[in-house]
This record gives C-alpha cells, structure tokens and sequence, in this order.
C-alpha cells in the first residue's frame, strides 16, 4: 500500500470507531490488541493483518472490504483534488498539469494539500477576529 492507501484507511477505521461511539481502548478490548496499536492504526503508521482487519470490521460493523476498496472514484478525486488547489489560488495552467498525473500521484497531492489547508486559518476568520477584538475596545 502506497501513502495514500493508508490515510485512506486511517481514516476509515477512525471514523467508524467515532461513529459507534467507541473509545480507542473499548476497540482494542474487543478485536483482541492494545490501545496504542489501534492509535497506529487510526495515524496511518500501520496496516492491521487481514485477522486483525476482519476483527476490526466486525467491531466497527462496517464491511471487511470497506477497509480494502477505494473510497472514492477518480472523478471525485479529481475533484476534491481541484477544490483544495483553489484555496491555494493555483492557476488554471497548473491545475492542468496536476489533474493529469495519475491516480495514485492525486491521492498523495490530496493528502499534502488536505494537511496544508487544515493548518490555514479560514478565510475571514481573522477579520472576525479583528472585528471582535474592536469592539472589545469600543470600536466598531
């Protein structure tokens, strides 16, 4: 599995387990391994064993597959891909150039690019603040 593949299915297992509503050590308990493992698991730093994957299906009641199929189509990749480059202001001409690399080049950018854009502070975010922080002071 390529880094994409495992954020992928980082991601998976972490939103299933915060879907049932489970704490990492209420998994770990019940699929058989430690809490620190499921951490691993849920950072991408590790892959599960087909056992330890099915385990972890049946807990989480998703499909063992689920952890093994792509999430999304490359159209909905491209994209995601898309929408993040533009919150970056890349030209057009470029946007051209990354949209045509394959798949598996896409994933990683998505990756980068959905790290880098979760660090970014929201657009008018800090003219709220401003904002606030004036009328704090009796400004408008």
């Amino acid at each position: 599995m390529n880094s994409g593949d495992e954020t992928m299915l980082a991601e998976r297992i972490r939103a299933a387990r915060e879907g049932r509503g489970l704490s990492r050590a209420q998994v770990a308990d019940a699929v058989g391994i430690s809490p620190s493992y499921v951490e691993k698991l849920e950072r991408g730093h590790s892959i599960p064993t087909v056992d330890v994957a099915g385990r972890l299906a049946k807990v989480l009641g998703i499909p063992h597959e689920a952890f093994f199929r792509e999430a999304r189509t490359a159209d909905e990749l491209e994209s995601e891909l898309a929408e993040l480059l533009g919150r970056f202001e890349v030209s057009v001409e470029a946007h051209s150039d990354l949209l045509g690399t394959n798949y598996a080049a896409k994933r990683a950018f998505v990756s980068v690019l959905r790290e880098a854009a979760a660090k970014m502070p929201q657009k008018g975010a800090s003219n709220a603040r401003i904002g606030e922080a004036g009328a704090e002071a009796g400004r408008p």
